[in-house]
Order: structure tokens, then sequence, then C-alpha cells
């Protein structure tokens, strides 16, 4: 429907045309809002406003009801005159005025004022112009709205009806539809200002009532041509042919030949064949693809394409035993990740900026994984700890990722992050401090309360004792990693790591009994390390490190089975220096972990869903640098993490991040990976545009088909390839990578995409 403010502006055109307004012959134009003085000869006066005289004054006629009334006055004499614009009534009387001011010599002027809406004293407007001084210098033209005349009072005029071919004496003829259209004569002359005679006034197929019904404009033949409840019929075929409402989704009205459930347009658009209901998807989802994108998005942090061509060609199981070889921290060639790890210090309290460095570029993704999960199973704060001491203990984690468990057991309860997180490192005879031995024992390596019945307090009390006395010292080697302790500018450090020693003197050398065996008096630091080797190799802690491990790569719930065959392995390989390596194989080969309905059903916590974002978009884990291409500032992809509520190496609680999707999959954990996630889509420094260019890839179907692979492992429906059209779509435009807006399009693809429920899973 048209607005007011148009409907208005179409009246005062046609009236302005229909009466012919004055306006300048010259270059000079008549103002509203400023007099133009001016020497004005005779003609210009005449063309001015149609007359001779020295005072001139035209009336544009006036419609009943309306909303402004105009005139023009010129005054070319030497005096400043007076004008006014009046309402007033049959005899000439002002009963309001509606404008007036003065006007200086050899000038002209558009005058306005907006008369009261309603009544029957608003039919008739004067304007004036005058010298309040001499009588003879005056001018005045009236509308008496002769074409407002509405002789037998059907609410349309009698010019309006003359105009249209209806009779002014007959009223009756307002509430006719002469031209079938579902409108009545009065809406269209008089609200919506269409032609009652012709039943589509634009000529754009659609009845003007039907327009008028469904919120369209009959006065605007392009709307036929949309689509606005994008169910892929144009309004025109949805009102005109399915007698559809082309305000209300349903796709069920598009022709679909094949009745595979995508209409035949969207079938062309993404390339598939519309008469042939077996071609119903992009490609790329066939049942080898879904296990290599199963694999990846469980054995890394996100599929790459390089990664799932090497993959596709080497075979998954091949892939992985190249995995499950360890790297160093100096191999050659270097890991990309420990190169950006060497060479861009971070500041002392966004450590997490150099911890998402392995998981977005490290090309070792298996021992990246493992060495995330063994930080979190033996979770330190660097709010309590230090910054070189939590990355030196993360390097150990991935150094070991695959060795045997009591060696990360060891590497955990002597390094200095622990120590002092849990208060190791302090505690001394005769009071020793039980929060370790507490942790290490329901955390670490059991996994049970002393409710449990395989321990009890004095377990815990005797295991404080026996560690008595494990304290830290200065190592007097440099951490491998520069800090920054302040500013930006300052000198980049290398501080001092800690490392283990014991103090005797702290010890308590007292016999002691724990877990049922005896500990003789006199012993030493031996008695801890005892005391961790029973820990390791108990079946309690075999049952529990594979149930986390089971649920980290394979679900929430795993089958009893699945983990029964973990511990035995686990068991069988306690004193092997692979003995993670043989457990993953078992877990990463088993039935539960290659099974279909284990496809896309965990829940990624915050880092993997980041992780897995970035992976695809190319983003670099530095993000913005400062000139000096060192200090890495919030922008840098630590931080997008960290923003979403998951701050690497900063968990307060020693439990760590929980492996499994309860503590994600909720509405405040989704609106933060969103708004991050968006962040890092829009201000992603790669180009889309040229990431498929150099792929090859440039049609809608085939772009589809590609970051379906990417982000949702291939498991994709109709409504996913409807939302993907419609995002490089846009009310039906065609696309093009050489589009001006196409990386904006590309850049909500991803973002619709990233957004759906199906992406927060693997």
């Amino acid at each position: 429907m048209l607005t007011l403010r148009k409907c208005m502006s179409l009246f005062l055109c046609c009236c302005i045309s229909f009466y012919s307004l004055p306006v300048f012959s010259s270059t000079k134009s008549v103002q509203q809002t400023a007099p133009i003085k001016s020497s004005l000869s005779d003609e210009e006066m005449r063309l001015a406003v149609g007359g001779n005289g020295s005072v001139d004054a035209v009336m544009a006629d006036y419609k009943l009801g309306g909303t402004r009334a105009e005139a023009v006055v010129a005054n070319r004499t030497n005096l400043t005159l007076n004008y006014e614009l009046n309402l007033i009534d049959t005899n000439g009387g002002v009963i309001q005025t509606l404008n007036s001011g003065t006007l200086a010599p050899d000038s002209a002027k558009l005058v306005t004022g907006t008369p009261p809406r309603g009544g029957t004293d608003n039919r008739n407007i004067q304007v004036r112009l005058y010298s309040p001084n001499v009588a003879a210098l005056e001018a005045v033209d009236t509308s008496f709205a002769a074409a407002s005349v509405d002789t037998d009072g059907d609410g349309i005029t009698d010019k309006a009806e003359i105009r249209w071919g209806l009779d002014p004496l007959d009223p009756s003829d307002a509430i006719l539809d002469a031209d079938s259209d579902g409108l009545t004569n009065i809406d269209e002359i008089n609200v919506y200002m269409t032609n009652p005679n012709v039943a589509d006034t634009d000529g754009d197929s659609i009845k003007d009532g039907d327009e008028i019904t469904y919120g369209l404009n009959p006065k605007d033949a392009s709307d036929a041509s949309l689509d606005l409840d994008r169910d892929f019929l144009t309004n025109a075929e949805e009102i005109n042919i399915y007698g559809g409402n082309p305000n209300v989704f349903d796709a069920g009205l598009a022709p679909d030949a094949d009745n595979d459930g995508l209409n035949d347009k969207l079938e062309v658009a993404l390339g598939t064949d519309p008469n042939d209901a077996y071609s119903n998807s992009v490609g790329l989802d066939s049942s080898a693809y879904k296990q290599t994108l199963h694999a990846l998005n469980r054995m890394t942090f996100g599929p790459t394409n390089d990664l799932v061509n090497d993959v596709m060609k080497k075979g998954i199981a091949a892939w992985m035993n190249e995995q499950l070889i360890p790297i160093s921290l100096d191999e050659t060639p270097p890991d990309p990740a420990q190169v950006m790890r060497d060479t861009y210090p971070a500041n002392f309290n966004q450590i997490e900026k150099v911890g998402a460095m392995r998981p977005l570029h490290s090309l070792k993704q298996l021992q990246t994984r493992m060495s995330l999960f063994w930080d979190n199973h033996f979770n330190t704060s660097v709010n309590a700890t230090r910054s070189e001491d939590e990355l030196w203990e993360e390097d150990q984690f991935f150094l070991n990722a695959f060795g045997n468990f009591r060696t990360l057991l060891g590497i955990s309860a002597k390094s200095f992050a622990m120590l002092k997180y849990l208060d190791l490192g302090t505690s001394k005879t005769p009071n020793p401090n039980e929060n370790y031995a507490r942790e290490v024992m329901e955390l670490h390596t059991l996994g049970k309360t002393t409710d449990s019945g395989v321990y009890s307090a004095a377990d815990v009390a005797a295991l404080a004792r026996i560690l008595s006395g494990w304290t830290w010292k200065t190592s007097g080697i440099a951490s491998r990693y520069g800090i920054y302790r302040g500013n930006p500018l300052s000198p980049v450090v290398h501080l001092d790591l800690y490392t283990f020693r014991f103090v005797p003197s702290w010890h308590d050398a007292n016999a002691k009994v724990f877990l049922g065996q005896k500990f003789p008096a006199g012993g030493g630091v031996e008695e801890g390390e005892r005391a961790l080797d029973i820990l390791a190799k108990r079946p309690e802690t075999a049952e529990f490190i594979c149930t986390k491990l089971a649920q980290y790569f394979i679900s929430d719930n795993p089958l009893p089975t699945t983990v029964q065959s973990c511990k035995n392995t686990f068991l069988s390989a306690v004193n092997d220096p692979d003995q993670i390596a043989q457990v993953l194989r078992n877990l990463l080969g088993s039935a539960e972990f290659t099974s279909s309905s284990t496809y896309r059903s965990k829940f990624k916590d915050n880092l993997e869903y980041m992780v897995s974002l970035g992976r695809f978009l190319g983003a670099s884990a530095l993000g913005t640098t400062t000139t000096t291409d060192l200090f890495l500032r919030n922008s840098a992809f630590g931080e997008r993490i960290a923003a979403t509520g998951q701050r690497q190496f900063a968990k307060t609680e020693p439990t760590g991040w929980s492996e499994t999707g309860d503590a994600w999959n909720n509405t405040n954990v989704a609106l933060n990976r969103f708004r991050e996630g968006n962040k890092l889509i829009f201000s992603n420094q790669s180009s889309l545009v040229d990431y498929f260019r150099n792929l090859g890839i440039t049609t809608t179907g085939d772009i589809l088909a590609h970051v379906f692979m990417i982000m949702l492992g291939s498991q994709y429906d109709i409504d996913d390839m409807t939302m993907g059209y419609w995002a490089l779509h846009p009310a039906h435009k065609s696309f093009s990578l050489d589009d001006s807006d196409a990386e904006a399009r590309l850049e909500d693809l991803v973002a619709r995409v990233a957004q759906l429920p199906e992406f927060s899973l693997q």
C-alpha cells in the first residue's frame, strides 16, 4: 500500500502539473524557504505568476480534505508587502490563517499551508498579497475547491467521478467494484489511487485487490517477480497459479518433478537433476567422505581441505599411524606451530594465545589433541602458577602424549605448576597438606572418592605423609618461550624454570599404610615414586582413564564393552613406553568409534568449536600484530577462545574442562561462541573468494558441498541446502565469485552454517 507521504507527493505533483504553477523562465526559481530578489521584468513577472500587475498571486486548486495548500505570490514593487494563506468560508470570511509573512521588493515566493482535516469548512483556500498602506497594491486568488464538490455525497468528488466514468449524481457507484479486482471504486480512487476500471493497475499480472491483501504495491510492477517467503515461487506465481500466500513459506507448492524434496528451481541452481530423484544432494557425501570426516573431526581440531585429500588418498588407518608417531620440539623440518611458539612471545597474562597455536597450526593434530587432553586431565591454573611453567608443563604433555601413563603422572606430580597449584610444594611434616593427595586419586588416577570403598580418608592422609617434602627449586634453565613482563615494547624475557626437589627434613619418615600396602619407616623420596607406581597400575585407574578417553574421542556415554577392551589394553601395556599409543589404537579402531551411529554425536567444547572454524577459515593464531610483529594483541586467536569462557591454562577448579556435552550445550555457551565466531568470520584475514577460486570451486552447488563437507562432516539435508542457496542468492540474485559482494555472501554462508546445531557437533 502506498504511504500517505507518497500519496500526497503524487497528488501535489498532479496539482502542480494540472494548474501550471508558474516557474521562472530564466535560471531563477521560485523558492519556498526564502524569496528570490531580482529586477523582474514584466515578462518574467507574468511568467512567474501568470499576471501582469505589480502585485500578483496565484492559488493552486485545493482538494477537499487535503493536507497541503500551495500558492505563488510575486512583488515587483519597491515596497515590502504582506502575504497570507487563509482558510475561508463561502462568503470569503477568514476562518484560519495558515501562513503569513512579508515579501521583499522585486521577488517571488512559494507559500504553503496545512489546512485542518475533516469537516465542511476546509474546502476553500485563499492567497492574498497586499500593502497595508496602499490599498491599490493587493492581489487575491481563491480556490473554491470546485473539484472537491461531492454532489451525491458518496465520498468521491464530482471531478474524480467524471474522470473515472462514474455518475456524480449516483452515490451507489462508490461501493461497486467495476473492474472485479477486489477493491471498491471509492477505495481505488481515494485510498489506493489505483485505476478503478483496470483490475491490474501496474500490469504485473496480480490484481490490485490481491496486492493490497498481501501487502504488495498495486502501482509497482516489480514486486510480482519477488519471492517474499523464499519458497521458490514468485509472488505472481504463488497468488495466481497456486492460490497461496506469498508471505507464508510453503515449500510444497513449488514444482518438484522427481518428488525428491528439492523443488525444480532449487535443483537447477544447485546443479542437481530436477528429473532424477537420486540426484538430490550437492555431493561429497559418500560413505567414504563421511568416514574420513568423522575420523578427522575426532582426531584433529577440525578438518581442512588438504587433510581431507590426504586421508582420502592414504586411508584412515595409514594416516592415523603417521599421526601416532610423535615429534619433538626441535623436529626437522620444524612443525609450523612450534616455529610460531618459538618466534612470537606473548604477554605474561595472555599465554592462551600461545596455547592456540598448536590446535590451529600443528601438523601433528592427534598429538596436539592428546597433549591438551593430558593438560586438562592434570589441570593447573595459571592464575595460581606462572606462565613459563604452564607452557613447560604443556610441552611435556605434548612430547609424552602417546607415552606411558606413569610417566605422565610423574611429570604432573613433579611440575612446579602442580606443586604450587595444589599446595604440595609447601607440604611438610607434621601437618602435611592433603590437597594433592586427594585430587591425584579422585581426578588423576582412581577416579573415585573416599565413599567408593576403594580408598579411605586414611589413605588420603597416608599419601599426604608419603609425599611430604616434595617441592621445587630454581633450575637455572631458562624458559624456551619469551614472555613480555610489561608493555609490548619492553624487552622479552626468558625466566628461569623451577624444577623438582625433595627436602628430607620436611618428610614424614614414619611407617605408613597406603591402599593396603605397607611403607616402612625411614623412607624418603622413593616412597612417593612407589605410591605413584601403585596408582598408575590400579585397574580403577585403567577404567577411569579409558572412560575419559572414550568420552573424549567417541561418546559421552561409551559402551561398557568399548571401555573394557580399552582397559585391557591399558593394563597389558602398563609398563610399555607407548602405552597410550596402544590404547588409542584400540579406541580409534573400535567398532563403536567406526560406527556411523557415532558420527556428529559429540558436542564440541568452545575451543573445539572456535578452532575448527578457524582452521576452515585459514585463521592465524597471531591475529593482528603491532608494527614490531611480536606482541600479540587482543585480536589474537587465543583471545577469541578466552572470550567464549574457556580460557586456556586458567580453569580454576582442578577438575579441568568437561569432556561431555552437558557442560557445553546451553544457551549462554551458544551465544558466546556465535558472537566470537562471527567476529572471526567477518574479520577474517583470508579471502574466502580466493580460497574457493584457488580450489577451482566456483558454482553454488560445489561451494555448498565443500562447506558442508568441512563444517558439517558431509552430514546435511534439504534445509541446509536451501539455507545455503539463500545465503549466496539473496532475493534470487545470481552468484559469481567475481561479484563485488561475493566475499560478503560467502561470509554470510559460513556464519549461517557455523550457527547450525550440527556445526557444534563432531
